[in-house]
């Protein structure tokens, strides 16, 4: 199971390749994004991907979750998930700027975490992707 904590463009890039390429049914994702984004979560939800306002409820249903939430917001959304992070759950942060200490500091420790940045031919499923691992 998969959760993307914020459901722009990557998000539901990412998401729409993990399904076209048959790694995960759409009813296997879950994406979260603020009451006031109608528009982020539409997309998700025409293909079938389960979707909430709520960051909470995103983790309680993902093994996988990906952070793909502007920089700015990341401290105060991993503070709010921090609570319920089970140690066998992966994040994956593609935000620019928030370094990999920076979001292990705001999870419990011994979370495993991976930061990637991609570019934008991934909204067409054409991309080239770095990663690097936590501690």
């Amino acid at each position: 199971s998969i959760g993307f904590i914020g459901a722009g463009k990557i998000a539901y890039a990412l998401g729409r390749g993990f399904v076209k390429a048959e790694l995960i049914q759409p009813s296997g994702i879950t994406a979260s994004a603020p009451k006031g984004v109608p528009s982020a979560i539409r997309d998700f939800e025409k293909f079938g991907a389960k979707v909430t306002n709520d960051n909470s409820e995103c983790v309680k249903n993902s093994k996988i979750v990906f952070i793909t939430t502007k920089g700015s917001l990341i401290p105060s959304v991993l503070r709010e998930v921090s609570p319920i992070v089970d140690p066998q759950q992966l994040f994956i942060s593609v935000a620019a700027g928030v370094t990999i200490d920076a979001i292990e500091a705001c999870l419990p420790p011994e979370s495993k975490v991976i930061r990637v940045m991609t570019n934008t031919p991934c909204l067409v499923g054409e991309a080239a992707t770095a990663f690097s691992t936590g501690t």
